[in-house]
This record gives C-alpha cells, sequence and structure tokens, in this order.
C-alpha cells in the first residue's frame, strides 16, 4: 500500500509542477505560437460569418452631417451603430435624440460617473502577452466593455465572464469604409445591411496571431468573435489538472505497451497526434486544450521510461552476464574464443582444400561496392577493379546458378597458371550476403575426394556463419529488451538452461570413454577429463589442435588421409571406427561420427551437421583377457601333454616290467588325478568349454590380430600347395562387434578354402566398408562342387564327416547370434566364394 500511495503522490506532484510551469514565458510563447497557427487555417476551414463593417472617422462631424448619415444608414437596415471613439457631449446627445434602434457609445476608463448608461461601455486596452494581442478583456473594474455590451444587447444573452481569445481574421479581411462616403451616400445596400457598423479612428497599431493591425480592426474582430460566438473557451484550473492526470496514466500505458521498439519515436507520434487533436478541437468546437503542459508532461514520462528501462537493462543484463560468465566457469578455462570467428574459418578452409589463397568479401547493403572482410595471402587490390562491384555479370551468374562457378581469366591482376581460382556466392535465407573466393593448385584438387560437394557444403555452412556474425548485435539487443513482462520468463528459461548445462556437462565428463566434441571448422566445443588424458599421452593439447590433427596425429596418417576422412564425415555422413595405440600401450577404439541434429531450425536450412563426435574407447582390458586366455590355455595344454606323455610311458611300462605293477599303478593313478584336477579348476575358474567357444557375447573388437594369427597358422599348410593369400583392405581396418569366436570363424573359412584351392593358385579376401557395416569377401581359385551340394553341406541336416563343413556349419549359428551374416557359395571349376558382414562399433 505504501509503494501505490508513494507512486499516487509522485504522479500528483507531476502533474502540479507540470501545471505550474506555465509561469515559464517560454511555454505560453509555444502555445501562443500554436494558437497563431490555429488562427491562420481556422478561416480557411471554418469560413466565419462577416457582421462588422468598419468606418474610419478622423474628422469633426457637424450636426446637420449627422441628420444625413442617420437618416442614410436607416434606409440601409444598419443592425447598429457603435461609436468605439470619443464623441463629444453635442454629439452624444443628439445622436440619443434620434429615433434608431441601437446605437452604442464608449468612453475611457474613468472613475465617474458612478454609472453608464446601458448602451455606453469603456474603451478597454488590449492584453499584450510576448508581444502579440490575442486576448480581450469582458469588463474592466465595474465597467463592461464596449465590445460587451454589443454583444449581449444584439444576442440578448449573458456573455462569459472573464478573458477571452479573439477569432482572429486575416488582416483587412473585414469590410471597411470611410466616413466620407456615408456623407457622399455611396455606400449600397448589400455592403452594410444587418451590419453593426463600428465607427472609430486608427491612432495607432497592435501585432496579432494573424498580422499587423489597427486598434478598430483589432475592436471590430472581437465585436465579432462574440457575435459569432467563435470565441475560445478554456479549460479552468481544476480541469487542467484532472486532465493531466488522465494523460499521464493513458501515455504511460501505451508507452508501457506499445512504446518498448522505439519510444522516442513512440513519444513524438503520440505528440503530433495530439497537436491534431488540439488543432482540430480549437478549429470545430471552440475549445482550446492545454498544449505545453501536455507535451512537457510526456517528454518527462519519456525521459523516466528511458531511465526506468535503462536501469532495467542494467541491472538484469548485468544478472543475465554474470549468470552466463558463472555457466562459462563450468567449462573449460583455456577453452576461450579471443580471436575473431574469420581467422578460424580461414584456418580450416586452407588446412581442407590446401589452398593457396582464399578471400572472404562482403556485398553491403545498398551499394554495390563490394568490401574485404577476412583474407590469407589475397586482397581485393590483386583482383582487377572491374570486377570491384558485385552488378558485375560474373557476381550476378553465380548468385542466379546458386552456386560456385570457375573465375575466368582476367578475374585477377597477376594470376598464377598452375591454380584453379573459384567463386561460391554466400547466400542465407535468400539473402545474398557476400562472396568467397578460393585459389587451389590443380594438383592437389585432382587429389580430393568429391571435391565440388565439399565447397558447396562448406560454401553453407560458410553462409549461415557469416549470416549470424552479421546480425549477432541485433540479436543480442532483441534478447535484452527490457520488457518486465517477459524477464521473470526468461530468467527461469535461463536457470532451466544452467541446471541443464551443467547436468550434460557431468554427463559428457563421466563418460565411461574418451569424448570430444568439434564444430564442422575443427574447434573443440566439450573435451572431457579422460580425453585430455589421451592427449597428455601424446603430448599434445587438445584446445590448441584442430580435428585434421588430431586425426593425422591418432591414426599416424598423412593430410590428405585425414582430408579423405573428415570429407566422408561431413559429405557421406559416415561413422569412422579405427583401433589405436597410445605411447602407453593402452589400446583403443577410435570413433568419428557426424553430430546430425533432428530438429529443424531456420538457422540450418543448409546444414545438418552440428557438429563432430570424436570418441576413444579403451579395449586395453579386453586385449590382456585375450592375451590371458592364450596365455592359460598354452599352459594348460602344455600341463595336459605332458601329463598324458607320462601316463602313456608308464602304461608302456607294465609289459616290460611286471615286477613294477604296483609303483607303476601308483604313477597312474597319480596322473589322472592330476588330470582331473586341471580339467575341474578349468571348468570351475576359466569356463574352458564354454569360454572358448560357446561364450558369445559381443563387444568392440579390433579382427586385425586374429586375421594375421590365422594366417600365420595356416603357412605351412599353404606352403605344400605353393598357395598365397592375397589381402585387399583399408588402411585404416575399422572395429567390429564380435566376441573371440571370431578366430575361429576365420580360421575355419580360410580353412575351406585352402582345402579346396588349386595349386599354385591364389586365395583373395576384399575388405571393404558400408554404413555400419564390414564385409569380408573371401573366394579362392580351386575346384568347386556343384552349388546345391555346396548349399546342402553349409545348411542340411545331413550328416557330414568333412571336418571343414562342420565348422562352416557352427560359425554360421555362431555369426548369426551376433546379428551379423555369414554366406557361402560355390561353382564347379571356379571355386568358393564365403561373405562376412559384421557390424561397426557403432
Amino acid at each position: 500500500m505504501k509503494k501505490k500511495f508513494f507512486n499516487l503522490s509522485t504522479i500528483v506532484l507531476i502533474c502540479v509542477l507540470i501545471f505550474c510551469s506555465n509561469i515559464l514565458e517560454i511555454s505560453l510563447v509555444l502555445n501562443n505560437l500554436l494558437y497563431s497557427y490555429t488562427s491562420k487555417i481556422k478561416n480557411v476551414v471554418v469560413p466565419p460569418n462577416n457582421n462588422v463593417l468598419l468606418v474610419r472617422n478622423s474628422m469633426h462631424v457637424a450636426k446637420d452631417e449627422w441628420e444625413k448619415i442617420v437618416s442614410f444608414v436607416t434606409k440601409l437596415k444598419v443592425r447598429a451603430l457603435v461609436f468605439c471613439k470619443e464623441t463629444n457631449l453635442e454629439e452624444q446627445t443628439y445622436l440619443q435624440q434620434v429615433q434608431f434602434q441601437s446605437i452604442f457609445f464608449a468612453v475611457n476608463t474613468t472613475d465617474s460617473p458612478s454609472e453608464l448608461p446601458t448602451n455606453t461601455g469603456i474603451l478597454t486596452n488590449p492584453i499584450a502577452m510576448q508581444g502579440q494581442y490575442h486576448k480581450h478583456l469582458y469588463n474592466q473594474g465595474k465597467y463592461a466593455a464596449i465590445e460587451t455590451i454589443v454583444a449581449e444587447s444584439l444576442l440578448m444573452k449573458k456573455m462569459p465572464q472573464g478573458d477571452y481569445l479573439i477569432d482572429f481574421a486575416e488582416p483587412f479581411s473585414l469590410p471597411n469604409i470611410e466616413f466620407q462616403s456615408f456623407l457622399e451616400e455611396e455606400i449600397i445596400e448589400e455592403l452594410v445591411k444587418d451590419k453593426v457598423l463600428v465607427f472609430g479612428y486608427d491612432p495607432a497599431h497592435v501585432y496579432t496571431p494573424v498580422g499587423n493591425m489597427s486598434l478598430l480592426e483589432y475592436r471590430g474582430n472581437a465585436i465579432n468573435t462574440l457575435l459569432n460566438k467563435r470565441f475560445l473557451k478554456e479549460l479552468s484550473s481544476e480541469q487542467k489538472i484532472v486532465l493531466l492526470i488522465l494523460i499521464f496514466f493513458a501515455f504511460s500505458s501505451l508507452l508501457h505497451r506499445f512504446g518498448h521498439t522505439a519510444p522516442i519515436l513512440f513519444t513524438f507520434f503520440i505528440i503530433i497526434l495530439y497537436t491534431i487533436l488540439v488543432i482540430s478541437c480549437e478549429i470545430f468546437f471552440y475549445l482550446r486544450l492545454p498544449y505545453m503542459d501536455v507535451v512537457l508532461l510526456q517528454l518527462v514520462l519519456l525521459v523516466l521510461f528511458l531511465h526506468r528501462r535503462m536501469l532495467f537493462s542494467r541491472n538484469f543484463g548485468q544478472g543475465l552476464v554474470n549468470k552466463l560468465k558463472d555457466i562459462q566457469g563450468h567449462s573449460k578455462e583455456d577453452f576461450k574464443i579471443s580471436a575473431e570467428v574469420w581467422p578460424k574459418i580461414i584456418r580450416m578452409t586452407t588446412m581442407v582444400f590446401r589452398a593457396n589463397r582464399t578471400i572472404f568479401i562482403e556485398k553491403p547493403k545498398d551499394t554495390y561496392q563490394l568490401r574485404e572482410v577476412a583474407s590469407f595471402n589475397f586482397s581485393l587490390k590483386d583482383i582487377h577493379p572491374e570486377y570491384h562491384k558485385c552488378s558485375q555479370i560474373l557476381y550476378r551468374s553465380s548468385v542466379e546458378e546458386g552456386k560456385f562457378i570457375h573465375v575466368p581469366q582476367g578475374f585477377l591482376l597477376f594470376p598464377l597458371p598452375q591454380e584453379n581460382l573459384y567463386l561460391i556466392p554466400l547466400i542465407f535465407l535468400n539473402e545474398v550476403l557476400g562472396f568467397w573466393i578460393v585459389g587451389i593448385d590443380k594438383e592437389q584438387e585432382n587429389d580430393m575426394l568429391k571435391f565440388d560437394l565439399l565447397l558447396e557444403e562448406y560454401g553453407k555452412y560458410i553462409s549461415e556463419l557469416f549470416y549470424v556474425q552479421k546480425n549477432k548485435t541485433t540479436l543480442f539487443h532483441d534478447r535484452l529488451l527490457p520488457i518486465e513482462k517477459y524477464h521473470q520468463e526468461l530468467k527461469n528459461s535461463l536457470d532451466r538452461t544452467e541446471q541443464h548445462i551443467l547436468n550434460l556437462e557431468s554427463l559428457f565428463s563421466n563418460r565411461y570413454c574418451g569424448s570430444i566434441v568439434y564444430n564442422v571448422f575443427g574447434d573443440i566445443i566439450l573435451c572431457n577429463r579422460k580425453a585430455e588424458q589421451i592427449f597428455e599421452s601424446k603430448k599434445i593439447v587438445p584446445y590448441k589442435t584442430s580435428l585434421l590433427e588430431t586425426i593425422s596425429v591418432f591414426l599416424d596418417c598423412e593430410e590428405l588421409q585425414a582430408q579423405t576422412i573428415l570429407h566422408s564425415v561431413i559429405l557421406d555422413h559416415q561413422k569412422i571406427s579405427v583401433p589405436i595405440v597410445d605411447n602407453n600401450d593402452r589400446r583403443f577404439t577410435f570413433n568419428l561420427w557426424p553430430l546430425q541434429s533432428k530438429k529443424e531450425s531456420p538457422f540450418s536450412s543448409f546444414a545438418t551437421i552440428n557438429g563432430i563426435v570424436c570418441e576413444f574407447i579403451e579395449e586395453t582390458l579386453f586385449s590382456k583377457l585375450s592375451e590371458i586366455q592364450e596365455t592359460i590355455l598354452e599352459k594348460i595344454g602344455l600341463t595336459l601333454r605332458n601329463e598324458l606323455t607320462a601316463l602313456s610311458l608308464s602304461v608302456s611300462l607294465l609289459e616290460s616290467s611286471p615286477g613294477q605293477i604296483s609303483m607303476l599303478a601308483d604313477i597312474i593313478n597319480q596322473k589322472i588325478d592330476d588330470i582331473t584336477d586341471v580339467v575341474n579348476s578349468c571348468e570351475e575358474f576359466i569356463k574352458l568349454d564354454h569360454f572358448a567357444y560357446n561364450n558369445n557375447a559381443i563387444f568392440p573388437i579390433n579382427p586385425k590380430p586374429f586375421l594375421d594369427k590365422v594366417q600365420r597358422s595356416l603357412v605351412q599348410e599353404l606352403q605344400q600347395k605353393n598357395v598365397t593369400i592375397l589381402t585387399q583392405q583399408p588402411k585404416l581396418l575399422p572395429v567390429v562387434f564380435a566376441s573371440f569366436h571370431l578366430e575361429k570363424v576365420f580360421y575355419s573359412i580360410f580353412k575351406l578354402l585352402s582345402k579346396d584351392a588349386k595349386d599354385n593358385s591364389t586365395i583373395h579376401l576384399d575388405i571393404k566398408t558400408q554404413t555400419g557395416l564390414i564385409e569380408y569377401y573371401f573366394y579362392n581359385e580351386g575346384f568347386g562342387m556343384p552349388s546345391e551340394n555346396f548349399q546342402e553341406c553349409l545348411y542340411g541336416d545331413k550328416e557330414l564327416e568333412s571336418y571343414e563343413f562342420l565348422n562352416i556349419r557352427e560359425c554360421i549359428e555362431v555369426v548369426k547370434d551376433w546379428g551379423a551374416q555369414l554366406e557361402a557359395n560355390s561353382k564347379i571349376g571356379e571355386g568358393i566364394s564365403v561373405k562376412l558382414s559384421l557390424a561397426a562399433s557403432f
């Protein structure tokens, strides 16, 4: 309640202060200026009735001349005679005796006699305000003005008391004649019929809102104003205060509702509307509303509103900035964008395209002259002056086609013969933002895969980024617009976003694998601690290493091969999965895949990739388990072989040494017990029969060690038939989902192909990567068999004696349990082919 009472008190105080500001001359001057302007246009819009005829009298009139004049005026049907001049006693006595219906006399201000005749008034002096005469007096003291006496007598109605504003006509617009014309009876009836004849001298002149005029003309306008009832009515002091309070509430409400975008323009628009209202009221309703008071009130409200918005913007903006700083404080301290975005774009594009030079030029609005934004080994000075304007046909062609074009000869002042130059239009949301020009050596261009698509795709990404950078000031201003009814919702949304970001960061940092998120230009957006540790093992800093450099370092490949991998991720949306080893002999699966948005955005009409995710999935434990398994199996096999050898030797001694039967029986029993203990231990702790072949749980696994081991194990067998194995595979062999049974699958396939292979032939293995799949194609140069018989051996119920086919049957079932597929075919005289399709580790 106190707050509301204080606000109401403030409102009343402001209105009273503004009302009291009328004592300032500048306020009165501006009010008079508006009245002057209104007076000039009022008579054009609503022409007045001229009820007055001015008669200039500059001589003494004899008695017989007055008789002649009155007789002549009576014939002309004049409405009234008004003498706004001093008349001598003889003239007044004679004229009062004349039988004429309306004669009025004026006298100077005097204290005597105590009362004036009913047809007599005083000559009041006009009121001067800032050099202008625009008001007249109703009376002065106890004597009524001559103009008031005339109006009340003719209209038989009481005139409003107090000062009144005269409805001026233009100077000399009231009809006027010389007194001599009456003496000579040269007046026509139409000129004076029903007119009020005002007799007087022109001794002085006054300045009015419509120009300079004589006192006689001034008093004639005053009489005409009263007779036409066109005197302007003004509000009382109480009415003005009430009006100011109402306008205060109305304008403040409108300003808070509609004036946030451009409060100054909105205020001046309201002032113009109010000015039109004031002028209209004066012209059509003869009501004078306070003008400068209201304008001053609106300006004061505007200042208060701007001050309040400034305070709100400062406080709210400061709070928002502090909250954003808190959010940023949860991220890595080293990750701060201190440089502009264009150098990063140039660095990335030159690395990806191996460009000799590149330049980004902007098309400013309302001009054709191009402006350089950023460049590398390039400048607008290198371009022929003819191409400095975007109105040139080369630029128009690229915009119309909506794709890059090859720049012709003559574009550069000093072209390089081994270089291809391309012009790419930067268009986003149907707005031409500028152009990107890039120069690439012809040889390097030929080495790049899908160069055209890559150039167009990066052009679209740069267009989007160009648009956001160009409009970021406006967007930031719009988001900080201090609209009270929205700020609480914005604050709540920001709080929820902050909590969401904290949860995501916590989740991201605690992932079981090292993870990094890059943008399409190769800069890190997020990096968790595990990924940082992996980078530390390579003695590099993740936040200073681009995506291309990361690929090159961890996959130990050249820059060209890293570019090819990046191209396939961005253009084909492929997922790359490759095994790697760090400097500490830890083994990882290196996964690289595009982060695609599922929701459409006005800023993602072209770009569908929001970033690139890089993962390091550690497989050191799986590798060690595999090695331990092999060691255990080898040790167990060696122990069993030794025990069985000793058992066999003991049995053979039974025949040759009958006298030692008891001792040998003890040895045999002991060895049998030892073998039983070994088998029981394997079954209890290692689960040999299940772990080696039947445990089919799948996980990401590197297939290359299994392939190498299987090929080494078959070397002697293949050498006997002079058969070789020829493998064609990608330089980066992906990781697949499988179990340790994969080694047996590879062994069974190679064993089947080697048995069927002809002497001096070759067994082929082609490894190809597809989207989400790794396909292994095995085929030989062999004898083959009928397809029906071959399929029956693989999938039929017929009992087989062939060890190779039995293993293949078992492998088909194992692979099926992985969710993968193993297919085999055979033709007589051509050999056998096997296709193994495994899922990539995504």
